[in-house]
């Protein structure tokens, strides 16, 4: 999944997790940075990653949650 979410020409890196809350059920999440110059608003990249993913993906597998961060952690 995130070797899917790092062929989008604007997502220079991606981590998949497992989201849990309150002992509701666990759900997929998705973290990404775009590269320096992306041109796109947090909105429409979660749109683009999602249809991306679903596009390549069984449903089951498309994450739940997308979150934009600056940079992942090391």
């Amino acid at each position: 999944m995130e070797a899917i979410a790092c062929a989008h020409p604007q997502v220079l890196e991606a981590a998949l997790c497992l989201a849990t809350s309150d002992g509701k059920a666990a759900r997929l999440q998705l973290f990404y940075c775009l590269v320096p110059e992306a041109s796109l608003d947090p909105g429409a990249a979660e749109a683009e990653l999602r249809a991306l993913l679903a596009a390549q993906l069984p449903a089951h597998m498309v994450p739940g949650l997308y979150t934009r961060t600056g940079r992942l952690p090391r």
